[in-house]
Order: structure tokens, then C-alpha cells, then sequence
């Protein structure tokens, strides 16, 4: 079913779209800018910071040479500058009695440089290097890169594992030489002994976020921590990296699996695998594959049996992101034979009516409550709006007209519970989302508001858990005493303090023109909450037949953290939480908001 609400293209190119913008805000279903927080509940437990990223470098301005920091200060001059961003790979000991995670640096400069591609496809060149109070971006203009080599924010990651019982924290990162090779571990594993470290080769993403560096793969021994060795994730034996982004891991009874992209897509088209582990200690690096997915497997979770991953769109596929079901699970796990078996039982092609806004849209993180299974969505910022652009052939140059395309071509994550998945029963219920969304005919121009797919209402709220700047729900997602805990990412300090500020030059790139400071300012007032409420939120259910509650929306007391990406359950009284920012000044924080770079590693002992 159509509204009778539509916006025609020409309604994008006025100045009186500013009134036009506005309308849209409080006609949408995904809701205004402000939001308000809700009551918490009775509290679950205290979370107690254990570990942060430290001062790595000093920083001597954009193109300077930056050196080694003394006791996380710079005597010879430069700026302290924390430039390790994400912990961004997870995994929970064989034991039960730690975790391990990896590191990325310099995510925000990381994720910007997806941009390139659409920048280019609208006749943008890519952003300029620049630098605010609170980061800085250099792309080709750090020293030693060549003009065009966007990587210049690159810097080794780090690998650490934190007792469960005292929140001890040690490193265990291999070598520098090794370590110097990859952009950020993104994924981690255990089994056997063996800890993986699923590794991306240093590279520009590209032009969406479907793509990465190679993959390589670096083993570690689960009880000591020693570097076992690296290798390229080759599934053909030919030393040549068959893999171009990993995601998750997951182990089910001692089988230990991951889903990863394929560089080139095999018939049907098959884009992503589940590989299986079939190695030892001794001999780590032997994979199988027991999956082949029209998309690549992202999350996964174990649910009526089998083994369910959530999906994302890739390269060489059409479709958009889903949920795939494994065949039955045997003793022994998966087998070679089982690769073809998989069934696609669900894609937001059944749920979201733009057809460009739904090639964006990706599985998130699952989890399981009772007999349901619960799934969110995710869309990377910004890139639905450049396709659309792209799909009518009309790119913004002013203001008004960028902040309408913005509000129309960006959801904000869904949340959906499911049972009996792949039987004929299997239902599906929209819990948090819209019953209609914006899309854009691009033969005319028009924008109309229509229905979602399953025509559902949704049972518990709009999108985002109720935050339209939160596009990610279940980044991360943990089972633990009965409560599925969702990770999330709120993107409103990136617009507030990069996107919209003029020492980034980002909207004078995408507009083509200057931007006063001044129209900047009035944009963020217009389309921001009010007040900000930046920092990430994570919600947990408790009740099947209830909805979320919420157990941080301010990234734990940190408004830099804009997501938390892992959550951990070590038994049943310890939570870990790992969070995810970008911003890199002032090293030691400040207040009003509260506010500190780099990742942060929260635990918490459950009531």
C-alpha cells in the first residue's frame, strides 16, 4: 500500500526544502531527530572499565612523521593521539574462564575511505586529509604513502585476553613484522588448543563495504599465548588468498567454524563460505568448507538444530542480506557433503519495499530466547544515500536537498524474532521498525511512502530501538541468564563532529562548494537530537513476549564510543563488553560530554 504522502524530485533542488526536510522528520515513521531515553530497568550489574587503548603515537599534523610516545606523553613535541579505535574481533576461551580480542586503528579514517566509489560514481573526488579537535584522517598525505594510496591511517593491531575472574588484562600480539602486514583483526575463534586471529590484509575497502583485504588467518596457543604462525586463508592450496573479508566465528560442540567472502564467486552465484576447522595445534591452518551461501555468512547462532547465519551482501550477488539454515547437525559437526544443503530462509528483500535502500541492508547479530530467535539489521551510514543518488542521477548541491536524500535513502535497524525456521510454519514478526518506509521510483523522481513487505506493524516501536541514528542493532549479541543482550552503534557524534564540521570538509566534498560554518551548525540543529544523546546503545530481552529494555544509550558513560560491536558471556555472572570509536583528542578525556578515544572494555558481574 502507497500514502498519499510523495516528494517529486524537483521538490529536492529548492531552498524552501529546508521546510520540506522537516516535514519529512515528523512524517516519516522512522521518526524526528530527538528521542528520548528510557527508564532502565532494575540495574543487571555494575559496569566496571578493565582495559582501554592507550596514547600510541604523537602526532606531528597531517604529512608529519610521528613518533613514539614516552609514558603516554610526547616530550619532543607533537600531540598524544590514541589511534587504536575498535576491539573488533572476540572470542571466549575453551575454558570458560577468559576472552580474547583484536584490535583496528583509525576506524573512522577506515570506514571513510568506502566511500570513495560512490564519492567518484557522483562526480566527487574522495574527502581531503583532514583534522579537528577530536581526529584526524590522513589518507595519501601521511608520510611515505603515494598520491591515491588512501591507507596512510593504517596501523598494526593488537591481540589480548582478559581473565573472567580479576579482569587481568595481558597482550599477546606476534611480531611487529607480522602485525605491520593487516589493517585490524576482525574476527577470532578457539578450538583445539588454538586460538585464530582472522587478520585483513592492509587495503583500501573500496566502494561499499562488501570487500576488505585478504584474509589471512594467525594462530596463537590458547593456553600460553604463543604466536603459532600466519597464513594466508588459501582453500585451494595454491598460496594465493581465496578470501576478501571475514566476519565471525562460532564453535558448537568443539566444531569451529567462519563465515568468509569469496575474492571470485563461484557458480550459482556462490559469493561467501562456512569453513569448518579440521587442523590441530600441531598443524592449525586446515579448513573445509561445509557451507557455500549466495552472500556471505556474518553472524551465526545455534537454533532448532542446526546452524543459522546472518548474511551480507557481496560482490557478485544481487541479493541482499538474510538468514541461511544449516543442515541438521550431526556429532562431528558439518561435513563437505552438507555445503549445498544450506536453505536461505529469510532476506530484506521479503521486508523493505526500496529495492536501493535493501541492497545495503545486512544481517546483524543473533540470539536466542526461549523457542524464538531474535535478528537485527544493519546498513552501513550514508552508502544508501550515494546509491540513490547515483540510481536518479541528481547529486545535491545544497544543503537542504543533501539532508533530504539523507533522511529519506537511511533506516534505521530492524529487529525480528523468528521460529520454525525453513518449516512450513515458520513465522516472522517485526518487533522494532516501521510499517512503511520512503522509495524513490527513479524513472520519476518520486518518493512515496510505502508499506513494508510483511505489512506488519511493528510490535514494540520504530527502528533503532527507537533512535533513527542508530543503524546497526545486534553488532554484537549475547545469550546469558535468560536475556538476549543487542549491541548497537548510534551514529550521532559522527555527524555532529565530522560530518558536519568544517574543519572535515566532508559536506564541501559531497555539495561541491563551500559550506558556511553557520549552515553547517543549522543542519545539525535541524536533523540531531536535541539534546545530543551521542554514545551507543544496547538493549536486552528477557520476557518472549515482551519488549527491549535498555541497558546503556549513552556508550557507557563514554559519548566517543559510538557502538558496542561484542558482547561476552563468561558463565553465568560475568558480561563482557567491548566498544568501538573513531575519534583520536584528547588523549586523557574530557567532560561535558563525557568523553575518551580509542576502544574501552567493560565487565560486569551479573545480579
Amino acid at each position: 500500500m502507497k500514502s498519499s504522502y510523495s516528494i517529486r524530485r524537483g521538490a529536492l533542488c529548492v531552498g524552501a526544502t529546508i521546510l520540506l526536510t522537516t516535514a519529512v522528520l515528523v512524517a516519516n515513521p522512522m521518526g524526528a531527530g530527538a528521542r528520548s531515553q528510557a527508564k532502565p530497568p532494575k540495574p543487571i550489574g555494575t559496569p566496571q572499565l578493565v582495559a582501554e587503548a592507550q596514547v600510541r603515537e604523537c602526532f606531528m599534523g597531517i604529512g608529519g612523521v610521528h613518533t613514539a610516545p614516552v609514558n603516554g606523553q610526547c616530550p619532543n613535541g607533537g600531540t598524544p593521539r590514541i589511534t587504536s579505535s575498535y576491539a573488533w574481533g572476540f572470542t571466549k576461551a575453551e575454558d570458560d574462564k577468559s576472552i580474547w580480542y583484536g584490535t583496528a586503528d583509525n576506524a573512522l579514517c577506515a570506514n571513510l575511505t568506502s566511500f570513495k566509489g560512490g564519492l567518484a560514481a557522483i562526480g566527487r573526488p574522495f574527502f581531503p586529509a583532514f583534522q579537528t579537535d577530536e581526529t584526524a584522517c590522513e589518507y595519501d598525505q601521511a608520510a611515505g604513502k603515494d598520491p591515491g594510496d588512501i591507507t596512510g591511517d593504517a596501523r598494526p593491531p593488537q591481540i589480548y585476553q582478559i581473565q573472567a575472574k580479576n579482569g587481568k588484562i595481558e597482550e599477546h600480539s606476534p611480531p611487529l613484522s607480522v602485525m605491520s602486514q593487516f589493517t585490524g583483526i576482525r574476527a577470532m575463534g578457539a578450538a583445539g588448543g588454538v586460538v585464530f586471529a582472522g587478520a585483513l590484509a592492509v587495503a583500501p575497502i573500496g566502494d561499499d563495504t562488501t570487500s576488505g583485504g585478504a584474509v589471512s588467518l594467525l594462530a596463537l596457543d590458547g593456553k600460553t599465548g604463543e604466536f603459532l604462525g600466519e597464513q594466508v586463508l588459501d582453500i585451494n592450496g595454491d598460496g594465493e588468498a581465496d578470501y576478501n573479508n571475514i566476519k565471525n566465528f562460532i564453535n558448537i560442540d568443539g566444531e569451529l567454524y567462519v563465515g568468509t567472502a569469496l575474492i571470485n564467486p563461484e557458480p550459482g552465484p556462490i559469493t561467501g563460505h562456512v569453513l569448518k576447522w579440521t587442523g590441530t595445534k600441531e598443524d592449525p591452518f586446515h579448513f573445509e568448507v561445509v557451507g557455500s551461501l549466495g552472500e556471505q555468512a556474518a553472524y551465526f547462532a545455534e537454533f532448532e538444530g542446526r546452524l543459522v547465519a546472518s548474511t551480507w551482501t557481496t560482490a557478485g550477488s544481487d541479493r541482499s542480506g538474510g538468514l541461511y539454515i544449516s543442515p541438521l547437525l550431526r556429532p562431528g559437526g558439518l561435513e563437505p557433503q552438507d555445503a549445498g544443503g544450506w536453505q536461505r530462509v529469510f532476506g530484506m528483500e521479503q521486508f523493505h519495499p526500496d529495492p536501493i535502500t535493501r541492497a545495503g541492508l545486512g544481517g546483524c547479530g543473533m540470539g536466542v530466547l526461549g523457542d524464538k530467535l531474535y535478528f537485527g539489521s544493519c546498513i552501513f551510514p550514508a552508502i544508501s544515500t550515494i546509491r540513490h543518488m547515483v540510481a536518479d542521477n541528481n547529486v545535491p548541491t545544497t544543503m537542504p536537498a543533501f539532508l533530504s536524500w539523507y533522511v529519506l535513502s537511511e533506516p534505521a535497524a530492524s529487529v525480528f524474532q523468528f521460529d520454525h525456521l525453513g518449516q512450513p510454519d515458520q513465522t516472522t514478526t517485526l518487533l522494532y521498525g516501521e510499517k512503511e518506509y520512503p522509495v524513490l521510483d527513479t524513472a520519476t523522481g518520486v518518493w512515496s511512502m510505502q508499506e513494508n513487505l510483511l505489512h506488519q506493524e511493528p510490535r514494540f516501536g520504530s527502528g533503532g530501538f527507537g533512535n533513527r541514528w542508530a543503524p546497526y542493532a545486534g553488532w554484537g549479541v549475547t545469550v546469558q541468564n535468560g536475556r538476549v543482550f543487542f549491541g548497537g552503534f548510534d551514529s550521532t557524534k559522527i555527524a555532529a563532529d565530522v560530518l558536519f564540521n568544517p574543519d572535515s570538509h566532508m559536506m564541501e566534498t559531497i555539495l561541491g562548494h563551500p559550506v558556511p560554518a553557520a549552515e553547517l551548525a543549522a543542519a545539525a540543529d535541524l536533523i540531531l537530537p536535541v539534546p545530543p544523546l551521542g554514545g551507543a546503545d544496547v538493549f536486552y530481552f528477557d520476557d518472549p513476549n515482551g519488549p527491549a529494555k535498555p541497558f546503556t544509550q549513552d556508550g557507557l558513560g563514554n559519548q566517543d564510543n559510538w557502538g558496542v560491536r561484542d558482547l561476552w558471556a563468561v558463565g553465568n555472572k560475568t558480561l563482557f563488553l567491548g566498544t568501538n570509536n573513531g575519534f583520536n583528542f584528547p588523549a586523557e578525556g574530557a567532560s561535558d560530554p563525557p568523553r575518551r578515544p580509542g576502544w574501552q572494555i567493560y565487565m560486569v558481574k551479573v545480579g
